[in-house]
């Protein structure tokens, strides 16, 4: 007799795998969602919805209630967002006047003027917040805001990574002229095509719910590599109770990842020309010409090295030896933010990545370069010059994670802070993680 006791979310992975289609998303709404649907988080969720829209102006507007306003943890948690205070904007009236008009915008019908309007609105709260009140821009916490402000059109996904991941998922062009809250929108106007009309708030919040499910139990485990070992986080992370900000990070121990990554000038923008050049598909000496001739300083030697590298990088397959692009690489062309799309890569299998911005985040203030180099240095004692480091570093800046600092030496930007907040914080882990010759090396 059949099992009937199947893992939905699991066939749905596996359908993915082996078709490349998009599942059938209402069977996963309504069976394997169904069957992880937490009563509680929906409680949750409603009733902060349901405050949003049924206190009078004077009680929304109050102090309170506006520090609860931008700490609703019952809709989805923060971690990198939460040292990200705004504490003072809750009680800014220029902000709270700001946030109760917005929150009573009449909203066009058509999604995507409903989209450009909604960023907008994004966009004039963030200037009033940032950089006024924190330095760093409170986005996690804002698309919150906005996420119970306007149930039917921001799902809890609190991050870009994320929503464009979903975004793909559902096949769906690039929204160019789009911001982040602008992309919640036409995503949850395709989403509602996809599972059916929403007929109440109740409903609204499912949906929202199950952007969160998707992303977690079938579009993240689509992008998990298998290990030949296990990774350092051993034991499997227990799904969420509720969404977060914080991304997922796999690290592998430091025997198995490679020992560097080779840089050249223009190195993304050289990645974009090979992907390009990928499309239709090309064969190995085509492409190491087409290379060269991007960067005619290359030699042939240098030319395959930077063909390797997108290989390793996860953003060509090569079959019956002609290249193309794979998603990863076709989201880069189609303008995706490279960290969404390389950093976690770049974390997981380039031995001192994770360690450079380990040391960043736990710096008080900006580090010097070499600085940086001699702490890299100290954890892979076979690095005998900074090469290696060094090329790290310019990868980090590449990928947008790391800034010159005007007071000098480096430090994290928004997105360096992001994939930083992944890493582990228990000290044994993070040990772990540099390896076992650091310790005597005087890596810390």
């Amino acid at each position: 007799m059949m099992d009937l006791d199947i893992d939905v979310s699991y066939l749905a992975r596996r359908y993915v795998w082996e078709s490349g289609a998009v599942d059938d998303l209402k069977t996963i709404y309504e069976a394997g969602f169904a069957a992880n649907f937490s009563k509680e988080w929906h409680a949750n969720y409603y009733r902060a919805v349901e405050d949003v829209h049924t206190l009078s102006e004077a009680e929304w507007k109050h102090p309170r209630f506006q520090m609860r306003l931008w700490d609703m943890d019952e809709v989805a948690n923060i971690g990198l967002g939460r040292s990200v205070n705004v504490s003072s904007a809750a009680s800014d009236p220029t902000v709270v006047d700001a946030l109760w008009e917005v929150k009573n915008l009449e909203l066009p019908v058509v999604a995507e003027q409903r989209a450009r309007q909604l960023d907008l609105a994004f966009e004039q709260i963030m200037r009033l917040v940032h950089p006024k009140h924190n330095v760093r821009r409170p986005s996690a916490r804002l698309v919150r805001i906005f996420a119970v402000m306007f149930p039917r059109d921001v799902l809890c996904l609190l991050d870009d990574r994320r929503i464009q991941a979903l975004r793909r998922y559902l096949k769906m062009p690039v929204q160019r002229g789009l911001g982040l809250i602008g992309n919640h929108v036409v995503i949850r106007d395709e989403l509602r095509r996809e599972i059916g009309e929403s007929t109440d708030l109740k409903i609204d919040i499912r949906h929202s719910m199950f952007a969160w499910y998707l992303w977690e139990r079938v579009i993240e485990p689509m992008g998990e590599v298998e290990l030949p070992e296990a990774p350092l986080a051993a034991t499997p992370q227990p799904p969420e109770r509720t969404a977060t900000d914080r991304p997922h990070v796999v690290l592998l121990p430091p025997a198995q990842p490679r020992k560097g990554m080779f840089f050249v000038a223009d190195n993304l923008s050289l990645l974009l020309s090979i992907l390009r050049a990928a499309e239709g598909g090309i064969g190995r000496d085509e492409m190491i010409a087409a290379i060269m001739a991007e960067a005619p300083q290359l030699k042939a030697n240098s030319a395959g090295q930077v063909l390797s590298q997108a290989v390793t990088l996860g953003l060509l397959t090569v079959d019956s030896g002609t290249y193309r692009p794979t998603e990863a690489g076709t989201a880069l062309l189609e303008g995706e933010n490279p960290a969404n799309i390389l950093a976690k890569v770049f974390l997981r299998n380039i031995y001192g990545f994770a360690i450079l911005l380990d040391e960043l985040r736990r710096a008080e203030g900006p580090v010097t370069k070499s600085a940086m180099i001699d702490v890299v240095r100290a954890c892979r004692p076979s690095w005998t010059s900074e090469r290696a480091p060094n090329m790290l570093i310019k990868w980090a800046s590449t990928l947008g994670l790391i800034r010159d600092s005007e007071a000098g030496g480096i430090e994290l930007t928004e997105d360096g802070d992001y994939w930083a907040s992944g890493l582990p914080d228990d000290p044994a882990a993070l040990e772990a993680m540099r390896g076992p010759a650091a310790t005597s090396w005087g890596c810390r």
